[in-house]
């Protein structure tokens, strides 16, 4: 089975293409990255897959979508993008924290037992998740993602952890600064891919929602009543007119 990797949640996007068999398990064929604002971006990005991996599009079975926090307009795109595979192709969705591909790729990188993931979450705040990396080389989240207000700090990490994101180092502060290591990384659609063989087995989701943990807060705007101008002219009007 081909599978197809989306990650828009920050200013780095990236397509992968994979393939994936129950006995032989994730194989990625081919990745590339797009350039934040141009239209035919996507399009680009995924003609190159084509080119250097040798699939067709019908072979697309399954979309793996990076689910963010991050980029609400960017994560909504990708949504879409997978909702319209599986209009053509019947392809299974399969939703991905992109904090988890941020953490894979950072344990990838170095002998870390702990990654500490955070983004921007706008208005000074940030999305933070820990993540722990057993004896066998499974890796598990710790301590789900989570809102930081202004201001706050994420906790305290041990000699073996590293702190990685698309700015790390811009959320340190008090004891962190200078002793646990920072790592520059951005999300992947290679990651995901891996993040997501797991569940590839699986029948997919029905729906994917974005990971937005900011609350939401409605505000009702106060009901107008009809004006007496309105009323006079309805006065006025006979029911013989």
């Amino acid at each position: 089975m081909k599978i197809l990797g989306i990650e828009w949640s920050s200013p780095q996007r990236s397509l992968a293409l994979g393939q994936w068999s129950p006995e032989q398990g994730l194989r990625v064929l081919s990745t590339a990255p797009m350039s934040v604002g141009s239209e035919t971006a996507y399009f680009e990005a995924f003609e190159y897959l084509e080119k250097h991996s040798g699939m067709q599009r019908a072979e697309i079975g399954a979309v793996v979508v990076g689910l963010g926090p991050g980029s609400y307009a960017g994560i909504r795109l990708a949504i879409a993008t997978a909702y319209s595979w599986r209009l053509a192709n019947q392809a299974k969705l399969v939703g991905i924290s992109s904090l988890q591909a941020i953490a894979l790729k950072a344990f990838q990188s170095g002998s870390f037992q702990q990654v500490h993931t955070v983004v921007d979450a706008q208005r000074g705040d940030s999305y933070h998740a820990v993540f722990d990396k057993s004896r066998d080389g499974k890796i598990q989240v710790t301590h789900p993602a989570s809102l930081k207000r202004s201001g706050q700090t994420i906790p305290d990490a041990f000699s073996g952890a590293c702190i990685a994101g698309p700015d790390p180092e811009r959320w340190i502060s008090g004891t962190h600064a200078g002793k646990v290591p920072c790592m520059e990384v951005f999300p992947e659609a290679q990651c995901l891919l891996e993040a997501a063989a797991p569940s590839l087995a699986g029948p997919g989701s029905h729906m994917l929602e974005p990971i937005y943990l900011r609350p939401t807060h409605f505000v009702k705007s106060p009901t107008r009543g009809v004006s007496p101008l309105h009323q006079d002219a309805g006065a006025g009007l006979s029911s013989d007119a």
